[in-house]
């Protein structure tokens, strides 16, 4: 399945463009935090093929861009922008009953990033040198790690697209 609006998948990452086209007292703020609140609560749509990669005990999708080319790893894959000036890694380990922020900080000091940012109880997001940032979700003892760097557009929104296989 594809969208004509990549952007979309993240609409939080749109609201400095949409700040500046809207004529201030136009939009009730009222109707704006519900209405973004359903949009950030709503599954994020595929811009690409859908693909499954990973290990058999952790499966998982991710949303391939036309023109990325898929390199197989022996735990997930690495997604290659057309220009090869970017990338997407994906990989999938087992932790146990290691608890998920324990998880977290074990892969900061492995990666070499500061110290993990919790989005939830399972979910973590790693900013390591450079341009890096790795986001982390952990779970049924299990940990997804996604890793992007690199300028291409379409990168936030594959990394936000990666999730669990049914």
């Amino acid at each position: 399945m594809r969208s004509a609006f990549p952007c979309l998948a993240c609409c939080l990452s749109c609201l400095p463009r949409l700040a500046r086209l809207l004529v201030p007292g136009l939009l009730l703020p009222g109707l704006l935090v519900p209405g973004l609140l359903a949009c950030a609560l709503a599954p994020s749509p595929a811009f690409g093929e859908v693909r499954e990669f990973g290990p058999a005990f952790a499966r998982f999708l991710l949303d391939v861009p036309e023109g990325w080319t898929a390199e197989a790893l022996e735990a997930g894959v690495r997604l290659v922008s057309p220009d090869r000036a970017s990338f997407l890694q994906a990989s999938a380990f087992r932790t146990g009953a290691m608890p998920p922020a324990q998880v977290a900080k074990a892969y900061a000091g492995l990666a070499g990033a500061g110290s993990p940012e919790a989005l939830d109880a399972h979910a973590f997001v790693l900013r390591g040198p450079g341009a890096a940032v790795t986001r982390l979700h952990v779970a049924g003892g299990a940990c997804l790690a996604v890793a992007v760097s690199g300028q291409a557009p379409e990168l936030e929104a594959m990394a936000r697209s990666a999730r669990r296989a049914p």
